[in-house]
């Protein structure tokens, strides 16, 4: 006698097969070991993709840590090195303020000594000495220089004095250097 299922499909071949498939009985716990290792490789499977998955995740965000860090630590270099800058000026500041208004006085009387007609290029010091570079347009007006720093002991006195045309080839230009000693 033939039945018939109206309500339900037909199970599809592949199931159908392995119902009708037979396994001995002396082979059933081999059969279990098998199935229970296919189980067991392919959970460890699953759980080795969801912890690459999360290592995947981990290493974007320390990137982007890192990033973030690289950028904060870049812009940390630029104000240190303000920083340092501001630091030096601020030494540099405090020397000449330590330094005393004698110095400052002495500086400004010294360019004080210098009418129109006569200009300095440089002025260097040394432990006992100062130095005096300039020119003149003419031996007037380096006359009056001379005269005006012998007026000033406060400046210190002319010691040693070199003059010369300039080899510059500046028509008329006097180029001097004055040396004097540092005043007490």
């Amino acid at each position: 006698m033939i039945r018939f299922d109206y309500l339900h499909d037909p199970l599809p071949k592949v199931v159908d097969a392995l119902r009708s498939l037979r396994v001995p009985r002396h082979l059933h716990a081999v059969a279990a070991a098998c199935a229970t290792c296919v189980c067991a490789v392919a959970a460890a499977s699953g759980i080795e993709v969801l912890h690459e998955h999360a290592a995947q995740v981990l290493e974007r965000r320390a990137e982007s840590r890192f990033e973030q860090s690289r950028a904060a630590l870049s812009g940390a270099r630029l104000e240190w090195r303000q920083l340092d800058g501001l630091i030096a000026q601020d030494r540099r500041l405090r020397d000449i303020r330590l330094s005393g208004s004698a110095v400052a006085t002495r500086i400004a009387k010294t360019g004080n000594a210098f009418p129109r007609g006569a200009w300095l290029t440089s002025m260097t010091t040394a432990p006992a000495s100062y130095a005096l570079d300039g020119y003149a347009n003419d031996l007037l007006a380096l006359e009056t220089v001379l005269s005006n720093l012998l007026k000033d002991p406060a400046v210190g006195q002319p010691q040693n004095i070199r003059m010369s045309r300039d080899e510059r080839g500046r028509a008329g230009l006097v180029a001097f250097e004055i040396r004097r000693d540092a005043a007490p």
